[in-house]
């Protein structure tokens, strides 16, 4: 009995995510801390309002995921994120920004980050962006995310239908823009044009989809895009 509940505290403890939450309005900072408290799931390891003063805080796996503001110098404020990887390699990252900017999103991964949020961002999306860069994926705001060209791609009926076909295979609206122009043979580079992100972003994008859907070619994505009809032979 006393070894199955020593069993059960310590997965428990594996599963809990340690978080920590840089941001200089201390409303801001109370805000997510109420959010994110009840859930069962999350811990707030340390919060602060400048990046100096979680550095001073922060021991070494002491936190899984970093909320940081981006604002608080500006662009500046960036810089703080390579920091942080230097000292920390496998503490995940999310940038939390009131810039919807596509460069602002761009610079936040290109220096390491693993996620960029809106602070008009829902508790759910605020959730699920924890649980995703921590499984080693990226994640990006969905209402950053314009669809290709004017309309969205057609890959299901209606709009119930593509929320459903997203949540079935784990999908965001932007990998389903980028399935499109993989199968429909355009290189990264010409993808990052398409899509107002960086190279480095697409191919962030393509790892991201290879592990997603166990796949493990270029050529397992475009047959995975014509049989789920993301486009037509």
């Amino acid at each position: 009995m006393i070894e199955r509940l020593k069993i059960r505290i310590l997965h428990t403890i594996m599963k809990t995510i340690r978080l920590a939450i840089i941001d200089r309005q201390p409303i801001f900072l109370e805000g997510l801390s109420a959010v994110l408290s009840p859930m069962s799931e999350i811990e707030i390891a340390a919060t602060t309002q400048t990046a100096k003063e979680m550095f001073a805080r922060l021991k070494r796996g002491a936190a899984h995921v970093l909320l940081t503001d981006v604002n608080f110098t500006h662009k500046n404020g960036l810089n703080v994120i390579p920091e942080f990887k230097q000292r920390y390699p496998r503490l995940k990252i999310i940038a939390l920004s009131t810039h919807k900017q596509r460069g602002f999103v761009d610079d936040v991964i290109e220096r390491g980050g693993d996620g960029y949020l809106l602070k008009s961002t829902t508790k759910e999306e605020l959730i699920t962006s924890i649980h995703q860069v921590v499984k080693g994926e990226t994640y990006i705001d969905t209402s950053i995310c314009v669809p290709v060209q004017s309309g969205e791609i057609d890959y299901t009926q209606s709009p119930i239908a593509r929320e459903q076909f997203l949540k079935e295979h784990k999908l965001t609206r932007r990998e389903v823009d980028v399935i499109s122009l993989i199968a429909q043979s355009y290189t990264s580079k010409e993808i990052a044009n398409l899509l107002h992100i960086s190279e480095f972003t697409v191919k962030t994008h393509r790892r991201n989809l290879k592990k997603k859907l166990h796949l493990s070619k270029t050529s397992d994505i475009v047959r995975f895009a014509l049989q789920t009809g993301i486009v037509s032979a």
